[in-house]
Parts: structure tokens; C-alpha cells; sequence
């Protein structure tokens, strides 16, 4: 953290496979390539809050089966891909609070059944439609200064 990281390239972590906490906050981060964190098996926390992030690709976090908090936050995120988050099974904590968010679609947390927190405060979302329903364990929802306009199946 605290670096001027522009780009990461792909397998960059790849032998780090006791890894448990990653911290790539306060840089320049603008993209991350789909097989950038490749190799780390036993990730439990990424935080990549304060970089200049604006989209995030399609299984980005797919190989990261442990991960269990992942800090977004404060960055410019504008669309989220609808797998963006797939197979991240273990995942409790999710922050995306602070980005430009204007959608979301249906299904984008639909497999993240031990997600317990999730925070889109400070976005631009204007409405939700059953985007929480599968999310059994969710005990907290951060929607704080958006555009909502509409709430539906929840």
C-alpha cells in the first residue's frame, strides 16, 4: 500500500501461495488483468481501496476461494460485470462504497451465501430488484447516499 502502482501483470502473486492478506490500497491501480491473482490459494483479504479502478472484469477474483473480505472502496468503479464476484463462496465481508456504481445486476451476488456485510454507500445507483434475495447470511446493507429511487424484492 501507499505506493504508485499503476498495473499489475498476470501470475504476479503466483508462487505466494501462503499469502493470507493483501494490501494494494492508496496506489494508481487502474486495471487488473483476469489471471493477476492467480496462485494465491489461501487468500483471506484483499484491499484495494483509494486506487483509480473503474471496471472489473468477468471472474477477476474466481481462483481466490478463501477470500473472505474484499475492500473496493473508494475508488471509480462504473459498472460491475455480472460474474465479478463468482465463486467466491467464502466471502463475508464485501465494500464497495465511494465508487460511481449506477447498476447492478440480478444475479451479481447470487453466490455469495456467507456474505454477512455488504456496503454500496455513496454510489450512484438509482434502483435494486431482488439483487439480496439468495443472500442468506446478510445482516448488513450500506445504500446511503445513491440515486435509489426504487426498491423491490430485496
Amino acid at each position: 500500500s501507499n505506493n504508485v502502482i499503476k498495473y499489475i501483470k498476470s501470475f504476479s502473486f503466483k508462487s505466494l501461495t501462503s499469502l493470507l492478506f493483501l494490501h494494494l490500497n492508496n496506489n494508481k491501480l487502474n486495471k487488473i488483468e483476469f489471471n493477476t491473482f492467480v496462485g494465491l490459494i489461501n487468500l483471506e483479504e484483499i484491499y484495494m481501496q483509494f486506487n483509480q479502478l473503474t471496471y472489473l472484469e468477468s471472474n477477476i477474483f474466481s481462483h481466490l476461494l478463501k477470500l473472505k473480505i474484499l475492500d473496493l472502496s473508494n475508488n471509480l468503479i462504473k459498472s460491475l460485470n455480472s460474474n465479478c464476484f463468482s465463486n467466491l463462496s467464502s466471502l463475508e465481508y464485501l465494500n464497495l462504497e465511494n465508487n460511481r456504481i449506477k447498476y447492478l445486476g440480478n444475479q451479481i451476488f447470487s453466490n455469495l451465501h456467507k456474505l454477512n456485510t455488504i456496503n454500496l454507500a455513496n454510489n450512484k445507483i438509482k434502483y435494486l430488484d431482488a439483487q439480496f434475495s439468495n443472500l442468506k447470511s446478510l445482516k448488513n446493507i450500506y445504500l446511503s447516499k445513491n440515486s435509489l429511487s426504487m426498491l423491490n424484492r430485496l
